[in-house]
């Protein structure tokens, strides 16, 4: 199967310092892939390099021809001034040179397909944290990529509004969305995820299955993450 998005021995220095080191990654269509780890250990990093919102210092990064990428972040980085539908059609306007009537029409089927259609005249101050990630979300569904990557997308919100944004995600899962996520989530990543990559030190120390991630016989380290993020 012919990858999406394939990274090979990615490497990151901040200040002289090594933050990431031979980090690879192969994602085909509809693949679901966490990164785990403890903080500090590269796994923003190596999303903001598949993203290309950083550049690499080591190894390689290739798309499959056509493959846009979405990035949602940690924070919402929505435009105060500016409607739901708003924020979601400025990019559609501005880089893909979307008319007026085209871009509302692509955003607003984003805004239905994550929960707020009702909400697209409400500007991000009348909006709770949850569904402002939500309209984060739609506008990155926006332009229509063939890979999301989330970087924490839940750590800002307490626990009710992070669910509403998890089942958003979950259902993008569903329909065959290939992702890559940064999360501290662990229930949702035994529910939705193919793949595990932890991360430690900026290098990855183990990679397999889901199952086996959480799996009575995994390595003494990862029962360990697993344990104390489920409690």
């Amino acid at each position: 199967m012919a990858e999406l998005l394939t990274a090979q021995g990615l490497g990151k220095r901040y200040g002289g310092e090594p933050v990431l080191a031979d980090f690879s990654l192969a994602l085909p269509a509809h693949a679901r892939v966490a990164l785990l780890g403890p903080s500090g250990s590269g796994k923003s990093t190596a999303l903001r390099l598949l993203a290309g919102l950083d550049t690499a210092d080591a190894g390689e990064l290739s798309r499959a021809a056509g493959c846009r990428v979405g990035f949602v972040f940690q924070q919402f980085h929505l435009f105060g001034h500016l409607t739901a539908l708003q924020n979601c059609t400025l990019a559609l306007r501005k880089v893909q040179g979307l008319a007026e009537s085209e871009a509302r029409e692509r955003a607003g089927a984003a805004l239905e397909e994550v929960g707020l259609a009702a909400h697209a005249d409400k500007r991000p101050a009348a909006l709770s944290g949850g569904q402002a990630q939500r309209v984060a979300i739609a506008r990155a569904l926006c332009l229509q990529p063939g890979v999301m990557l989330f970087d924490e997308p839940t750590s800002a919100l307490d626990p009710e509004t992070a669910q509403e944004v998890l089942q958003v995600i979950r259902a993008l899962a569903r329909r065959g969305m290939a992702m890559v996520l940064v999360t501290h989530a662990v229930g949702f990543v035994r529910d939705t995820v193919d793949e595990v990559l932890f991360l430690e030190a900026g290098r990855i120390h183990w990679r397999g299955p889901t199952a086996d991630f959480f799996a009575a016989d995994a390595p003494p380290r990862i029962r360990r993450f697993v344990e104390a993020h489920q409690a």
